[in-house]
């Protein structure tokens, strides 16, 4: 099942599409994000969760422009087991060719250390040989 999210200016900024042969959900990332598009494509998440019931996601951010570490608090609350409907307990995360949404994610990955395993990757390849190790 495929999903495609718009922001209100009506440009795709993220891809969902779940994977029933490796049940992970992939996750493709587009432009520039901001706190209302990653509370609106986290909902996007939890709704697949609901029907498909994953725990493994391959985090695309190889298309990202620009930084969303704004948007750490707020994930940091929503990801960690106590607070969200989802048992996320891998990530492959494809770091993007930024500068800023790489540290974005190192800071992301540092606050859910001990609650999500978070593995970062240049290449989608291994990203996906790792995660289907888990």
């Amino acid at each position: 099942m495929k999903r495609e999210i718009k922001n209100q200016a009506g440009n795709t900024f993220l891809m969902l599409e779940y994977d029933p042969e490796n049940r992970w959900l992939y996750l493709n990332w587009i432009g520039y994000q901001n706190l209302d598009n990653i509370k609106q494509g986290l909902r996007e998440v939890w709704t697949m969760f609901r029907r498909f019931r994953f725990s493994k996601v391959l985090n695309d951010n190889r298309e990202l422009i620009g930084p969303w570490d704004k948007a750490n608090d707020w994930l940091q609350h929503e990801l960690g087991p106590e607070t969200t409907p989802v048992r996320i307990k891998h990530v492959a995360h494809v770091i993007s060719p930024g500068i800023f949404g790489q540290l974005s994610v190192q800071d992301l990955q540092a606050r859910l250390l001990h609650k999500i395993e978070i593995k970062l990757f240049e290449d989608i390849n291994r990203a996906q040989d790792w995660l289907k190790t888990k």
